[in-house]
């Protein structure tokens, strides 16, 4: 999914910034740091925690959080959460339309 049509252009700025990055960055620290059990509980991925529903200061935020542990090699590429943390935050985006799949794979990898 990463390269595919994002929105990420249309995340609304938050009126309570701080609050989001601070949310933001331990929610994408604890998902980096899921240990990928037969269930999956990365808060991202499950409706309606998904970036579609949060703002640019959370997006932002919780993409460094989760690189911060993930390592600059790792990725997601779910519908509800797309980037590569090579990238860094600012391409960060989330699916729109019709996806392939609506199961989520539950596991993490080097960027290829």
């Amino acid at each position: 999914m990463i390269g595919a049509p994002s929105a990420f252009a249309h995340a609304p700025l938050s009126k309570h910034p701080i609050s989001d990055m601070l949310s933001g960055y331990d929610q994408g620290v604890a998902d980096a740091k899921d240990p990928l059990k037969p269930e999956c509980h990365i808060y991202i991925w499950h409706s309606p925690n998904g970036f579609i529903n949060q703002t640019k200061e959370f997006i932002d935020i919780c993409v460094l959080g989760f690189c911060s542990i993930a390592g600059p090699d790792a990725s997601m590429d779910e519908r509800g959460a797309d980037f590569w943390c090579s990238d860094g935050p600012s391409p960060a985006g989330w699916m729109v339309g019709q996806t392939i799949t609506d199961n989520y794979t539950c596991k993490f990898g080097p960027a290829n």
